[in-house]
């Protein structure tokens, strides 16, 4: 696997044990001399249990360029448990993060049938905070936006973003194409509602484009009423990308 020097990488896979079981995931260059090992991860160390479950972290490469990088799952003897057991692991993925969205955030807060919704945006250095001030009739509005981006029908698309709220909101992410008539809008993926809570998390979804390739495809976080959850709040949004030809799962 190659490496890239100043990239940051997300490590996905899904896993399962006969019976619990601690196991490392390591990432990075096998040597040929002491000290045998040079990480471009932290040791990520995880219990296995009998449940399948998803387990994924992100790194930055701090280390130089390499086309030949390793992943490693370490099944012996860790943090004193030495269960014997089977362990399946699939769904492995290794995906580079170099799609960040650009700076051309937009909010709207209009609502001819409901009635405006309320609030104000920023974004700087990756981050987005948005301040939903009140308004909030419908889940649409007030939103925040970015449009112009590309979806190609027949591709893989992952969608990634950390966020948190001074208090727990709920939200929509939409990604699809704005109309001009009824019905408005032409999903390309489906709804995601989200409960964003006031501890940072990292959020993950894909999808597949089957309509057909269009280039000012709209990224909208919708921030009214949603499931009844009409918190006036601030959201802080960062890291927004949206990664073609990658999958969570293979």
């Amino acid at each position: 696997m190659t490496f890239d020097n100043g990239a940051t990488y997300m490590v996905s896979f899904t896993a399962s044990a006969s019976a619990s079981k601690t196991i490392n995931v390591n990432v990075g260059k096998g040597l040929d001399a002491d000290p045998w090992w040079l990480a471009y991860a932290p040791t990520q160390t995880c219990v296995i249990e009998e449940t399948k479950a998803a387990y994924s972290y992100m790194f930055e490469m701090t280390q130089e360029t390499f086309d030949n990088g390793k992943i490693v799952f370490e099944l012996g003897t860790v943090n004193g448990d030495a269960t014997t057991a089977v362990v399946s692991i699939d769904n492995i993925n290794v995906v580079k993060l170099d799609s960040v969205l650009t700076d051309s955030w937009n909010i709207w807060e209009q609502d001819e049938w409901s009635g405006p919704g309320a609030g104000t945006m920023t974004y700087a250095d990756s981050v987005l905070t948005v301040d939903v001030t009140g308004g909030v009739g419908n889940a649409y509005s007030p939103q925040v936006y970015q449009d112009g981006i590309t979806f190609t029908q027949g591709n893989d698309y992952l969608v990634m973003f950390e966020a948190s709220a001074l208090d727990t909101k709920t939200i929509n992410v939409n990604i699809g194409q704005a109309l001009s008539a009824d019905p408005w809008w032409q999903a390309f993926a489906p709804t995601e509602t989200l409960v964003i809570d006031t501890a940072k998390s990292l959020y993950v979804y894909e999808f597949t484009m089957t309509e057909a390739t269009y280039d000012n495809g709209k990224m909208v976080f919708e921030l009214g009423t949603i499931n009844g959850d009409a918190t006036i709040t601030t959201l802080a949004i960062e890291d927004i990308r949206i990664i073609e030809n990658a999958r969570l799962n293979n």
